[in-house]
């Protein structure tokens, strides 16, 4: 894979914070990689001090093994890990934990029970029935929860206790992790910050020990992880981040996008970089102006570089984008200040799809088709009356799978039609040796009977010509209300029929 500038802008990145905002499918992972290999190749950085920090085991694994391959599998003992590993890691080395002071989920649970005993005896009297497992767990998270984000438990609202009764519920359960010398998970970055601190000495072996962060998917940080990583960076300030503020999938662990911001503020200095790959895409793909063209991304801000890219090009005849009334007014509003046409922005059709009441995600998805083909036909129809089909109606795709040799088929063509027809000359679809179709020449029984001769001339090498009568009794009976006729020749592909 070829870097593209902005990519080459954040891999060559000097010393010192950079902020790289990068969407799906932009190449976080490859940008990542390629920045580690960089510090080494060219700014000759010790490897045993560069610490890449994701949220998974899964997505460590994946980059250190996409680094190896791509330092020729040779050895250099740079450190991939999760914030949890690194975590622990360091209070294992400074604190002299081990595995065995990590809380279980059973310890957990007994630790909670025993604070929940703390409680005047009212309080059960008022929760009878309600302190199941499932309550547990929910107040359980509630204490991850807040430890995750910094905040104070007497500032906190439950949703099972009161504010005074999770009080004292969050101060007997740490008294006990603190009597036991056990570790909850979400202790982790609370646990490495109070070290440092407190201890000097350890926090300046530790910002000796990794000169260089970087942290992927770094829009799901958390507050208490985020206040780890600023005092670990110390004063060369060598942090690299990744992230996309418009997805976020910790929120249940109390990750905050707004940090990604906060990062700005903290480091003035930052340089940002944006490694959205969709203007690129837009360029590579070439629009037409006989192209439809729908904006569907993850975020406005990848909805305003597309629109950029567009508008900068040939207008496509259809331009959609998805979206509220209010955050595609405010969008085109931005476009035109930055100078773009108003009546180039007044043709995007926006908020996309017809107005079908649609909610769920298949409704969009069918309001957004159903105005392309309005759109299609108004411009079709506006043109010509004909009833054979244009180049917009060619299904390519079903072109190129009545071109695979792979498997027998037939091909069924429209060829005339007089009358009502439910489709026009031109139309066509296959029917393979298995019976599987492609296309329409209109369905229903007149199709049927159609698709059955076609079926039996596959292999032979022959073709014929049949007609469908749409205006004769049986068709009456059947329901059809065309009352046309249309001509269909059937050729073999010729590929033999397995006998």
């Amino acid at each position: 894979m070829q870097a593209n500038k902005q990519q080459q802008r954040a891999i060559a990145h000097n010393t010192g914070p950079a902020l790289i905002l990068a969407g799906p499918g932009s190449g976080k992972t490859f940008t990542t990689v390629e920045r580690v290999r960089y510090l080494i190749e060219v700014h000759h950085a010790d490897p045993s001090h560069i610490l890449v920090i994701t949220f998974t085991k899964a997505a460590a694994r994946q980059m250190r093994d996409r680094f190896f391959a791509r330092m020729d599998n040779q050895f250099f003992p740079v450190t991939f890990g999760t914030f949890h590993a690194v975590f622990f890691h360091i209070l294992k080395t400074s604190c002299h934990y081990n595995g065995s002071s990590i809380l279980k989920e059973k310890e957990k649970r007994e630790y909670l029970r025993a604070a929940l005993l703390t409680l005047p005896k009212k309080f059960y009297a008022q929760n009878d029935g309600k302190m199941d497992q499932e309550w547990e767990q929910g107040l359980l998270s509630e204490i991850g929860f807040i430890k995750n984000i910094g905040k104070l438990p007497a500032d906190f609202t439950s949703e099972y206790v009161s504010r005074q009764e999770f009080m004292r519920i969050f101060v007997s359960f740490q008294k006990q992790l603190a009597q036991e010398k056990k570790l909850d998970l979400d202790d982790f970055a609370a646990a490495v910050c109070h070290l440092f601190r407190t201890n000097q000495a350890e926090l300046a072996r530790w910002q000796r020990e990794y000169s260089y962060l970087l942290v992927d998917e770094f829009q799901d940080i958390n507050a208490a992880q985020y206040e780890a990583v600023k005092l670990l960076c110390g004063g060369k300030r060598n942090l690299f981040v990744v992230g996309d503020d418009d997805q976020a999938i910790y929120g249940f662990r109390g990750s905050d996008p707004a940090i990604m911001r906060q990062f700005l503020k903290d480091f003035p200095e930052a340089k940002q970089i944006v490694c959205d790959l969709f203007p690129a895409a837009i360029e590579k793909i070439g629009i037409r102006e006989s192209d439809y063209v729908a904006v569907i991304t993850r975020g406005h801000r990848y909805d305003a570089d597309c629109l950029r890219e567009l508008l900068r090009g040939i207008m496509p005849r259809y331009l959609g984008m998805i979206g509220s009334k209010r955050r595609t007014v405010g969008l085109l509003n931005m476009l035109e200040e930055e100078g773009f046409s108003r009546a180039d922005l007044d043709r995007i059709h926006t908020p996309i799809g017809l107005d079908i009441g649609a909610l769920t995600v298949k409704e969009i998805a069918i309001s957004i088709v159903a105005e392309l083909i309005a759109e299609r036909r108004r411009t079709t129809d506006r043109r010509s009356k004909s009833s054979i089909l244009t180049a917009e109606d060619i299904d390519l795709p079903l072109l190129e799978t009545a071109a695979r040799g792979d498997i027998p088929k037939t091909l069924m063509l429209v060829y005339e039609t007089s009358g009502s027809t439910p489709v026009k000359s031109g139309s066509y679809m296959v029917v393979d040796a298995n019976t599987a179709t492609a296309g329409t020449i209109g369905g229903g029984c007149s199709e049927s009977a159609v698709m059955r001769q076609a079926y039996y001339l596959i292999g032979t090498g022959e073709h014929k010509c049949v007609t469908i009568d749409m205006s004769n009794d049986i068709a009456a009976q059947e329901g059809m209300v065309c009352g046309g006729q249309m001509k269909v020749l059937l050729a073999d592909l010729g590929t033999k029929k397995s006998t």
